[in-house]
């Protein structure tokens, strides 16, 4: 009965912290002027998802899906590169898949992506 009460806090151990995050951090440098790419970003928050603040000065945008808030900001890499950085956090109490909230990064960066292209 020991053994398990071991094999079981091990297994959860592991298993728990993937779930159990309340938020993530998730970056993506695309080949645009932080400018063209902030407005790329502001247009597709503003087309999917529930923008609740844009500030152009800081290059920062604040807006939540059903289940998650989004803070994304953008920083210059060089002349022509720009990274985007997405804050990601759990707005349902309880557990969330980490899983979930990197495919809800990865979904915002394919529609800037897409948006970039329609501009060029």
């Amino acid at each position: 009965m020991k053994n398990l009460w071991l094999v079981l806090f091990i297994v959860l151990s592991a298993v728990v912290p993937t779930f159990a995050q309340a938020h993530q951090t998730r970056q993506r440098t695309f080949d645009a002027p932080p400018e063209v790419l902030f407005k790329a970003a502001s247009k597709v928050a503003r087309t999917h998802y529930v923008v609740t603040d844009v500030n152009e000065n800081e290059r920062l945008i604040t807006f939540h899906t059903e289940q998650h808030n989004c803070t994304g900001n953008i920083e210059p890499e060089g002349p022509n590169k720009s990274t985007l950085f997405l804050n990601i956090q759990n707005v349902l109490p309880g557990f969330t898949y980490a899983s979930r909230m990197t495919c809800e990064a990865n979904k915002f960066f394919d529609y800037v992506q897409e948006e970039l292209k329609k501009g060029k």
